[in-house]
Parts: C-alpha cells; structure tokens; sequence
C-alpha cells in the first residue's frame, strides 16, 4: 500500500469492472474542455451583473442573470460528456468545476462574508488568537474549541489579523475536500467506475444544506468522511461470516435464515493491500481524527457513533469495539472539558430524548412559517430531500434485484436516523441527519441508472432520466441553497455600520439588534453584552404598535441598562430582512423602527447609511 493510497485511499481497483481510460483522447475531451471552460469564464463574468439589492424572499435565485444559467448549463453539460468518456481525470475536472459555479456564487458573487454565524465564528478564533486561551464560561462554543484553536492558529502563524480571509472561502475550500473522501468511499463500495462519479456529483448538486460554510460542522463532516473512507477501504470485515451462524443465528431464532440469505447476496470489494504496521498507523489516524471532532462539535461524534455502530452490526468493520470507544471519548470531553456548560444545560439537552414528535415538530413544523416566499421554499427544499432518498430507495432495490445487495450502503444511508430520538438540535437535526446520510443516498441514487452488469452500456433511456434529474436537482440547488440569501448576505454598507458601532460603543457597552442577522461578534467577543432579539423574560416589543411615540418609549425601557453603562441598538438591511421572511412583525417594520428611532427623544443618531444605522439610548 502506497502513501498516497494509504491517506486518500485512491489507488485503483483490480476487481472485476469496466476498465476506464485514464486518458481521454480525440473529440470527447475537446467537448468536455469547452463546455467547462467556456461555463466558467461565462460564469465570472456574470458575477457582477448579480442584483443582490433586488432580491425576492425566494433568494439568489431570483436575481440571477441568464448568463449564470447558461454557465451551470454549460459545466453540467462538460460533466456529462466527461463521464461518458470514462476519463478520470476529465470527471475530477468537471467535479471541480461544478463546485466552484454552485458554491462560489456565495464567495465571489457577493461583497462579504455570508452568515451571521459565520462572522461570530471568526470573532471566536480571533479571541483565542488574541488571549492565548479559551474560556468555557463565555458560552457552550468555548467548551467544544477544537475548531476555533485550530483557526486560532492557523491566523497567528500566518500572520493575519483574523482568520476572515481563509473563512470566507470555506465553501469552496470544504467541498473540495469533501471529494477525496468520497472518491475513496465509493470505491470500496462499487467496482463500476459509472456508479461512483455519478454518485460523487449527485452527492455535490445536492448538498444545499449549508453547513460547509466556516464552522466545526463543515470541518467535522470532512473527517467523518475520512473515517467511514478508512474503515471501508481496510477495515471491511466479511458479511458473509458476520451472517453466516453462531451468534446472530441463536438471537433470532425462527428468522435465522435471513441473516444467511443476507449474507450470500451481499456484494462485497476486498480491502486494498496493507502490512500490520500500516493498519496501525490508521487505527491511529482514527483515533486522532475522532478526538479532533469530538472536541469541536457536538453532534458529529453521535453520527459518528451510530455510523460505525451500523457497520460493525452487519459485519463490515473488523475495528468492533470502535462504537464503545467513540462513545467513550465523547462522555470523557463532556465529563470533564465541557462540564462548565453542561452543569448548567444539562437538562435542556436531556429533555427531548426521546420525544420523536416534539423533534419532528421543531425540525419539520416550525419551518413552515414566515412569508410566502419562504414557505415555498422550505417545501422545495423537502421535497428535492424526498426526492433524492426515494431515487436512492429504488437505486437500491433495483440493484437488490440484480443479485447485488450493497448491505454497508443501506446501513449507512439510514444510521444518522435513530439520532432524531435524542435532540432536536435547536430545529436542525433532521438537517444535519439528511447531511450525513447524503453521501450515501447519492451513492444509492446513482444504482438507479446504471446497469448492474458492468459491461453493459447505459440505455438512452436512462441516460435521459439522469439529465432529467439533474437538471431538476442543479435548479433545485440555487433555490434551496440560497432561499434565505436575502438576511445571509451583507452589504458592504452593513458592515461599515458594524464597524462604526464598535467605535462608538464603549467597552462593557450594550448592543441590541432585533434580531442575529448582521455581522458582527467578529471581534470584541467578550467585550459587550450581545442582544440579538427584542424581547426577553416577561417584556416584549411590538413593532407594529400604531403609536410612533409609544413604540419608541417601549424600545427605550427595553434597552435600559445598569446605572453607569450605555446602550446602542444597531438596525441593518439583513436584519429588516430576517424579520421579513420569519415574522413576528408585518413586512417592513424595521424600516418604520429607523424612521420613528431618528425622530424620537429616546435616541440619538450616531451613524447611518442606505443600509445601517445605529442609534445611542440617550
């Protein structure tokens, strides 16, 4: 086993199967060339015609230009005549290139950093860089650091101010990564390479869910993917000897034949050469990784779990006691390094266990609220998920049926669902359990359409129904992806308000805004006192009170802080935009708060622009 073969788990398989030129040659690689590079050049030039200004509640979609269009087209089209050439190197290119026009719409299309959360992220690191140390009582992010030490680091060797510059690429720079472990993935899965590209792209036009933006979610599924990559391509254990006798047959008794049925069926590719001293170094390298997410994020290391836990029930993970071990590690972290937070939280994090419908109900119910637009969208984005995992479910059945019964996949694909029992997740479980079972369902969705047997060429029927989809599905993704892009994104006017703000505002200062929307917390993490939202224990402000006089009055009592300390309430575009997809107020009501706050007594106006202003409680 090569070094290169040992990390990313790439060198090619001597199992039976079509044997892919690794150099496309003559007019398929001409084709190819020009349709992805013509898209990409159509692309970047498109950019700037983006009217982000004139965003609808249906987000980035709405404004785009034909030519943005016409680009993802064209990329989409050099894919499909890449994967039909069957060269390799030319799928790796069309891959690539279909990263950068769907996830670089967020990083070059617009004139900062996206998400709220993501400028908080960087506030955290620049913290750690600035103190040389965390503290766990600021709040539950310092008691999970792993991520925000690393970035920490990374900052200060490379002698940057904040992590911001590295940050706001993050899409491109994690779906990038993503690929090597999912190339690695689907080959010790599949011996057509047919099965394995197409998976690979169906997994990256689907991942709208957005957590691979700079967070320890994004960082975290990279290296979940690195350990199912590991275990799957040198830690298979047999299926067949798992389902055979013994133990499984004496538990279920009378049905005992169906593990042996399983068993004889299920399809299975031998582990890629490897010497004892190497195994040891991966059994390491696992080890390591999971430490590394355990202490940066809280959900990951149960997907992770539940995962390996599948795998080493139906006999494909020879690492058996793996499960315990993760487990382990993970009640260790909480036990002892993040005990500050959960002395205090424990029991909101114990209380929806097992309270399916509760979770379903915040995970499901409580997105189908706000504005119209962003009702269509939330369906939209539900039914492409339904989508994939009902085309993923006949995938499977179909290749069932050809006498190949993929076992790990179907275990994989459903593992992350049992999670739904344990949290809610603050309404985003059933999102982060879609994420983890995507790889897999992308995988099983590509069986749909290419034939069991490998030398069998792929019908101009099915050959339709993929363009078909993925047409749907590429459609599908500037929509679900960037729905909300109306509060994600930031004018750069946004920002200098937030910039002003810090300025003006003394330290131990109270800053307000109606909502989390806007970008700050990226420095000065601990210096204010952060209220995103105006209501708060028993008081509660209605923007929609009819008397200008008196809805000032109450915002004014509601910001009132100690004898000594000053208060500053900070109105941006993002955040009249959150209020209008989300509610609870009518469409436009912040825009009515910065009209009255700049008449009104109660305020002095310290800054403002077409889209901030920030107003000091006198």
């Amino acid at each position: 086993m090569s070094v290169s073969s040992a990390v990313v788990g790439l060198a090619p398989s001597s199992a039976r199967g079509i044997q892919l030129s690794r150099k496309a040659v003559g007019w398929p690689t001409a084709i190819a060339i020009a349709l992805m590079g013509g898209g990409i050049v159509l692309w970047s030039l498109s950019l700037s015609a983006i009217a982000l200004s004139q965003m609808t509640d249906l987000g980035l979609g709405s404004v785009l230009p034909l030519g943005t269009w016409i680009s993802i087209v064209l990329v989409t089209g050099g894919c499909a005549v890449a994967w039909r050439s069957g060269s390799e190197t030319l799928m790796v290119t069309g891959i690539l290139s279909t990263i950068l026009v769907l996830f670089g719409l967020g990083v070059l299309g617009e004139p900062t950093m996206r998400f709220a959360t993501t400028w908080q992220h960087v506030g955290i690191a620049n913290y750690i860089a600035t103190h040389g140390s965390v503290n766990p009582n600021i709040d539950a992010y310092f008691n999970w650091p792993g991520f925000f030490s690393l970035s920490a680091f990374i900052s200060t060797s490379a002698g940057l101010k904040n992590i911001e510059p590295i940050a706001r690429a993050a899409p491109l720079f994690f779906n990038a990564m993503y690929f090597i472990p999912l190339v690695s993935i689907g080959r010790s899965l599949f011996a057509d390479r047919r099965v394995i590209w197409l998976g690979v792209w169906l997994f990256f036009v689907n991942n709208w869910i957005g957590q691979d933006y700079y967070s320890p979610q994004g960082l975290g599924f990279f290296m979940y993917l690195v350990v199912m990559a590991v275990l799957l391509r040198w830690f298979k254990g047999s299926p067949r000897s798992a389902f055979a006798t013994g133990t499984w047959s004496s538990r279920l008794g009378p049905v005992s034949r169906l593990p042996r049925i399983l068993g004889r069926r299920a399809t299975f590719i031998a582990d890629a050469p490897s010497t004892p001293s190497q195994r040891v170094l991966l059994i390491v390298a696992i080890v390591v990784i999971t430490t590394a997410i355990v202490a940066s994020h809280q959900f990951t290391p149960f997907a992770l779990i539940s995962s390996t836990a599948a795998l080493t029930v139906i006999g494909w993970c020879r690492l058996r006691t793996l499960p315990l071990g993760i487990l382990l590690i993970t009640l260790l972290w909480a036990a002892y390094m993040a005990a500050t937070y959960l002395s205090g939280h424990l029991h909101a994090l114990t209380s929806d266990v097992g309270a399916l419908n509760a979770t379903l109900s915040a995970n499901v119910g409580g997105r189908l609220h706000g504005s119209v637009g962003h009702e269509y969208i939330v369906k939209m984005r539900l039914a492409t998920t339904a989508l994939l995992w009902v085309v993923a479910a006949l995938g499977f059945l179909r290749r069932a049926r050809g006498g190949q019964l993929n076992i790990a996949l179907l275990a994989l694909a459903v593992s992350a669902f049992p999670l739904l029992v344990l949290q809610s997740y603050g309404g985003e479980a059933l999102l982060r359990i879609a994420l983890f079972s995507m790889p897999f369902m992308a995988f099983s969705a590509a069986c749909l359409f290419v034939p069991t047997a490998d030398d069998v060429p792929m019908s101009r029927s099915a050959l339709a129904a993929v363009a078909c989809l993925g047409l749907l599905l590429i459609v599908s993704f500037l929509f679900d992806r960037y729905g909300n892009e109306r509060m994600d994104y930031f004018p750069k006017d946004e920002l200098t308000g937030v910039q002003t703000l810090y300025r003006m505002a003394p330290a131990s200062s109270y800053l307000f805004a109606s909502n989390d929307s806007l970008p700050w917390r990226y420095e000065k993490y601990a210096d204010y006192y952060y209220y995103s939202s105006l209501t708060g224990g028993a008081s509660q402000v209605n923007l929609d009170l009819k008397d200008p006089h008196a809805l000032a009055r109450d915002v004014a009592v509601f910001m009132a802080p100690p004898r000594g300390k000053s208060s500053f309430l900070i109105i941006t575009k993002s955040t009249g935009a959150e209020s209008d997809l989300f509610g609870p107020w009518r469409p436009g009501a912040q825009d009515r708060l910065r009209r009255i706050l700049s008449v009104s007594p109660y305020f002095r106006v310290l800054y403002r622009n077409p889209d901030a202003a920030v107003f000091e409680l006198r």
